[in-house]
């Protein structure tokens, strides 16, 4: 399990984090909801022991984590790529082809037969050849995702990993995902596309789950959106908010 307890992360008077405690199981899938500014993408820092803590500790499979400055080591095992992060700015290498950046700083060789099978099935298996700077944005996060499962973690973190994707892809997104989840990945995602979430927590249910989280806290906890939505006001009313996005047609898309 990754795990944070009572974890608490400020900058100056402002608190990003207040008192949160989270565990990922091996082969769940965590959702994390809510708006903008909630602390969301914090938390999911705070997972992968680059985010500092001012308060509580983070622990991988039952060892303290010490986080430094510059990296974070548990037991003396760096938790990379035990724990892997996909940004929602991405850092692609802008100077390496699509390519260089898949396979750069991996411990292991990658077979090449399984990187092209997985860049046909996200989509991007023309733009090899190609830098970042050449492709879409959409086409960047698919990159980038394929990155981070080239890199075999236990635990994959995911920041609005599909904010520039249209329908088809999240679905493909969602499918790529379903394998490594049943093999015992576990996987956390920050995501404003709900159909998103509820897809992957239908995959999975038996371990999944959904935190609405608002203010530098989790407010609210269930295992599925429907459940969640019933018990908690505060979700109602922010998945009726994204509702409205959605059906005015400002979906973000490829």
């Amino acid at each position: 399990m990754l795990e944070l307890r009572n974890a608490s992360v400020k900058v100056g008077v402002r608190t990003l984090l207040s008192d949160i405690s989270i565990g990922l199981d091996r082969g769940s899938v965590s959702v994390f909801v809510g708006p903008s500014g909630g602390g969301k993408s914090t938390l999911l820092r705070s997972l992968a022991g680059i985010q500092l803590l001012d308060d509580g500790e983070l622990v991988l499979d039952g060892s303290s984590v010490a986080i430094g400055p510059r990296s974070a080591t548990a037991g003396g095992i760096s938790i990379w790529p035990t724990v892997g992060l996909v940004f929602q700015q991405l850092f692609l290498w802008p100077h390496l082809r699509v390519l260089d950046n898949l396979t750069s700083g991996l411990q292991e060789q990658v077979d090449a037969l399984v990187l092209e099978q997985l860049a046909r099935r996200l989509d991007f298996g023309e733009l090899l050849s190609r830098y970042p700077n050449e492709i879409s944005v959409g086409q960047r996060q698919r990159v980038a995702i394929a990155r981070a499962l080239l890199a075999k973690p236990r635990y994959l973190l995911l920041d609005e990993i599909t904010s520039a994707q249209d329908a088809s892809h999240i679905s493909g997104i969602a499918e790529v995902l379903r394998a490594p989840i049943s093999n015992g990945m576990a996987i956390a995602i920050v995501t404003h596309h709900i159909g998103f979430a509820a897809e992957l927590l239908r995959q999975h249910a038996i371990a999944g789950s959904v935190h609405l989280v608002q203010d530098g806290r989790i407010v609210a906890s269930d295992r599925s959106l429907e459940a969640l939505s019933s018990t908690s006001e505060r979700l109602m009313e922010y998945l009726a908010a994204e509702s409205r996005y959605t059906q005015a047609g400002k979906n973000p898309t490829h």
